[in-house]
């Protein structure tokens, strides 16, 4: 996996970092974890719990009448049930659709990587729903 600088030389880490699928699950696996790889700590539960956590300035959304996907630290979590997938899930999205999600409930990781493009449906909402509505029937509820 490769972490690249901003424009100005900053590691930013919202951004320019490039990796396979399998690097994105093996981030998603560590999380899933609990923090732990291979049997050492390699972050504290309690950032891990940070992450899948609403910040707190997203707690009076429904006062706002919205319904958007809140976010975490770092992470943006499902509590509001915005995506097809169980509420404890939570997921880096990147850019072009590409995601990867956690889902604790179902001991599961996705990575989606795309192609990025022009094309707008390929990385909307709704195509993402349909791929996690997919692949979450396809595993079953066990």
């Amino acid at each position: 996996m490769v972490l690249d600088t901003d424009p100005h030389g900053n590691f930013v880490l919202s951004g320019y970092e490039h990796g396979t699928p399998r690097d994105w699950a093996r981030i998603g696996l560590l999380y899933l974890q609990r923090g732990m790889w291979q049997g050492e700590r390699l972050l504290s539960e309690e950032f891990v719990d940070f992450v899948r956590t609403p910040a707190p300035a997203w707690m009076n959304e429904e006062n706002r009448g919205e319904s958007v996907a809140r976010y975490g630290g770092m992470w943006w979590v499902n509590t509001k049930g915005n995506w097809a997938a169980p509420e404890d899930a939570y997921y880096a999205a990147g850019a072009g659709g590409q995601s990867t999600v956690v889902i604790p409930s179902r001991d599961l990781v996705l990575a989606r990587l795309t192609d990025y493009d022009d094309s707008l449906e390929a990385h909307s909402k709704s195509a993402v729903n349909r791929a996690l509505e997919g692949i979450l029937a396809a595993i079953g509820t066990g």
